[in-house]
């Protein structure tokens, strides 16, 4: 019988030799990189926060494959006797940390990979501001239109 755990531990090792693989580079004869014009070139403000919906995706990837990966350890768990011990920190450590991570990173995500505000809909008016000021047992706040 095979052991889940090896196969899952074996293909992690091989997806991560071969992604850390380099392509070669072309050969002399192969034309340069191809320039875009500006008119056609995506705009850098495609998303609210590029870093935070990249840090939601990552999240919310390692919860669903955690999440995957308990779930097998779990259901090999309960076909052997010899294994509560992996079932039971599966059921418990894995699968709880998994959903955390998955609902930590969808709110990530989705507000990163909104689209910007408008500069004009962020901009406030001068008199929706007050002034404060304070002095000792004192405080003032004005309002001028």
């Amino acid at each position: 019988m095979r052991r889940p755990s090896l196969t899952l531990a074996v293909s992690l090792a091989v997806v991560c030799v071969a992604s850390t693989g380099r392509a070669d580079e072309p050969p002399s004869g192969a034309p340069g990189p191809r320039t875009v014009p500006s008119s056609l070139a995506p705009s850098s403000a495609k998303y609210q926060n590029p870093e935070m919906r990249i840090a939601g995706i990552v999240l919310t990837s390692l919860g669903i494959v955690s999440l995957a990966t308990a779930g097998a350890v779990l259901a090999w768990a309960s076909t052997d006797r010899d294994s509560g011990f992996a079932g039971m920190a599966s059921l418990v450590i894995v699968m709880p940390l998994s959903a955390v991570l998955a609902a930590v990173g969808a709110p990530l995500w989705a507000v990163g990979a909104s689209p910007p505000a408008p500069p004009a809909a962020t901009a406030r008016p001068s008199w929706a501001l007050p002034s404060v000021a304070g002095g000792p047992r004192q405080a003032t706040l004005r309002w001028t239109f």
